[in-house]
């Protein structure tokens, strides 16, 4: 009956990071209040990972409003965020941030 169990699960936690206030259009549709982003991490690394989003949101002049646990899951380690690969992330999403602010300062 359960012959795709994959015996290699992990036990991980979502960590939440609502970052910008969405504008009352979203507000209206139901959808969530904020923009944000979702990290799956193993349970053992939530306190440092929440830490370090922190601060290197901080560092990196991303908004984070809240860091939490939104919700646990059992995951294969492929699904499962690492520093680095958060790292990666938050730099790409702080050049897309700097991007569009040039964008939108245009005339």
């Amino acid at each position: 009956m359960y012959k795709n169990y994959d015996h290699n699960l992990i036990d991980c936690a979502v960590i939440k990071v609502d970052s910008v206030r969405k504008s009352a259009t979203y507000e209206q549709d139901g959808s969530a209040l904020t923009f944000g982003y979702n990290y799956t991490v193993r349970k053992e690394d939530i306190e440092p990972t929440m830490k370090f989003i922190k601060e290197l949101f901080n560092e990196l002049n991303i908004p984070c409003s809240r860091v939490y646990i939104s919700g646990f899951a059992c995951l294969t380690e492929d699904y499962i965020w690492t520093k680095q690969r958060i790292t990666n992330h938050a730099l790409m999403e702080a050049r897309n941030m700097e991007e569009y602010s040039k964008l939108s300062t245009r005339k």
